[in-house]
């Protein structure tokens, strides 16, 4: 992965510092409110200590879960997965499964969706200290939660420092579905940062992944992984390679299997405790929310949460800017971020506020002007300590004095439905202590959703427009380019493309814009049409339009001559 520097790291550095300090310093806080949400919350599995939840929402509204064993179960450690599919404040509408193995040093279980709303999970697997260990992929396709239709595969083996505290999404799915993951070796034989890949029977043979190194650099940890709609990838990360750690954004914008086309720059200095998550909005932007840790004594950005974004060029550090959301300090250790279909960020986060003893897991989410430094906010609670306390007491064990679910929150991940609904997975952790010596007892995965839970009805697309040349020539790659309208229809999309003489295009999981690219070969010379479908869940549309293909490029150079006329 090359690195973009700007006349010297240290001159790098130094920008961000005073661009942080200015944004903090000057541009005013961001005004916020109290949210108005009833949240219901839920314990989707209790038959095991279990955490690190990951959620997603499938088009109807169902819920998907993975997560980890935090202990063993019959002689294992299990990765699980969980659904359900509608009502699901009730634990008696989730269903748990057994998918896989952690082994006992192993864990960091992610899940993500297909188009068609299809689990696919992956998790380090790991047996003994010492290692080595290996991730391992697994991918259902009917009946998910019978563990016989699950099939899995060794996808990469590594060191056993690899594996550890990955709770970010490192793990996702291309736009046509192929399963992607960037993990860190620190093994001498293997050292560096890995970008591994599949493209066609990915449960079914390990031999069918590959992996290409995007970095020498063996200090690299936390990814947040995200593709665009034009299968680029962006990729944030927290580089530990030299003190103080920093934030790193990288991106490779087409033959990701190529080490030369990702890039880098660095962002910002990373506090102790601090966490980000990336998405790119429906314009392939990319937005952060970046909590900033603790940077040092005194320092007026200790614990805060930042909203941080790009529009263009954004492997130039002057191209993005960011304001402070607003929120006290010490909300939004954690923190992870959604976008909606309006590209509305929203967040979760956990609250460890020993100053003013509160605790929890909190929610925020921005109503108007969120990439400008006069955005609205909003902020509330979703379940906090006295809370869980309250609704869900634990008996004290015999010899202590104090029963309480002290860290209630932790490693959020938020999914939004259809209708921008927020569906949150946590970890909450019951502690004994007072009269004994303070210990944890219970470490359980928790669920929590706001919002009607009928998603709303899909739209359809109303039109699909295609743009692109006019004419062109033998040999020569013409792009063309799909837009449909509204641009509320329901996501995602599948573009059917379609060019004379040449092999039909299918792309799937798309948003409201796709691209194609076609090459007419020698002697296919004449009128050509490119026509396209656009078909979501609730209809079907179709254009076209056509391009000149010549021999040799077409040179305008007539003359028309006027009738003189002479001046009386």
């Amino acid at each position: 992965m090359k690195r973009i520097t700007f006349l010297t790291f240290f001159l790098v550095i130094s920008v961000l510092l005073l661009r942080a300090t200015d944004v903090l310093a000057q541009n005013p806080t961001p005004p916020h409110s109290a949210a108005a949400l009833a949240f219901q919350r839920v314990w989707p599995f209790i038959g095991n200590n279990t955490e690190g939840a990951s959620v997603a929402v499938d088009a109807a509204g169902g819920v998907h879960l993975g997560f980890s064993a935090y202990t063993a179960m019959g002689g294992a450690w299990p990765a699980y997965y969980a659904y359900c599919a509608a009502n699901c404040q009730n634990a008696a509408n989730w269903t748990t499964t057994i998918v896989g193995d952690l082994g006992t040093w192993g864990g960091s279980t992610r899940l993500i969706l297909d188009a068609a709303g299809h689990p696919r999970l992956l998790w380090f697997n790991e047996t003994s200290i010492s290692g080595p260990g290996v991730f391992q992929y697994a991918e259902c396709n009917t009946a998910c939660t019978n563990a016989a239709n699950w099939t899995r595969v060794n996808a990469a083996t590594t060191s056993s420092v690899a594996g550890s505290s990955y709770f970010s999404r490192y793990f996702v799915l291309d736009q046509q579905g192929h399963p992607r993951f960037i993990y860190t070796d620190t093994d001498a034989s293997h050292p560096g940062t890995y970008y591994a890949y599949c493209d066609t029977g990915c449960s079914t043979s390990s031999t069918n992944w590959h992996e290409v190194q995007i970095s020498s650099a063996y200090l690299l940890y936390e990814f947040s992984l995200v593709f665009d709609s034009n299968n680029g990838i962006h990729l944030a990360y927290r580089d530990a390679t030299a003190y103080p750690d920093t934030l790193g954004y990288g991106v490779c914008t087409s033959n990701c299997t190529n080490a030369d086309n990702w890039n880098s720059i660095t962002l910002t200095d990373l506090g102790s405790g601090a966490a980000f998550s990336l998405r790119v909005d429906t314009q392939r932007r990319p937005r952060l929310a970046f909590y900033t840790g603790y940077l040092g004594s005194g320092n007026p950005a200790n614990n805060l949460v930042e909203y941080v974004w790009c529009n263009t060029t954004c492997l130039q550090i002057a191209n993005w800017d960011s304001y402070a959301v607003g929120l006290p300090a010490s909300y939004g250790a954690e923190v992870d971020l959604a976008l909606d279909q309006q590209n509305r960020p929203h967040l979760a986060y956990y609250v460890d506020d020993v100053v003013h003893s509160a605790y929890g897991l909190g929610y925020a989410t921005c109503t108007t002007d969120c990439e400008t430094q006069s955005a609205a906010w909003q902020a509330q609670f979703v379940e906090t300590s006295n809370e869980l306390d309250a609704s869900d007491p634990i008996p004290i064990q015999s010899g202590c004095s104090i029963s309480s679910w002290l860290e209630v929150g932790h490693t959020p991940v938020l999914a939004l439905d259809a209708g921008g609904n927020p569906r949150i997975g946590y970890t909450a952790q019951h502690y004994q202590g007072g009269t004994c010596t303070i210990h944890s007892d219970m470490r359980l995965v928790r669920f929590a959703r706001a919002g009607n839970s009928t998603p709303p009805a899909p739209t359809p697309p109303a039109s699909v427009v295609v743009d692109g040349p006019a004419i062109g020539v033998i040999n020569t790659s013409y792009t063309f380019t799909a837009t449909v309208s509204p641009i509320t229809a329901t996501t995602p999309i599948t573009y059917v493309w379609q060019a004379t003489g040449l092999t039909t295009q299918t792309h799937t999981g798309r948003g409201t814009s796709d691209t194609v690219t076609f090459t007419w070969p020698a002697g296919a010379t004449g009128l050509k049409t490119i026509s396209v479908s656009a078909t979501n869940q609730a209809g079907t549309k179709s254009s076209s339009r056509t391009i000149l293909i010549s021999a040799t490029p077409i040179v305008f150079n007539h003359w028309v001559y006027l009738p003189a006329i002479r001046k009386p």
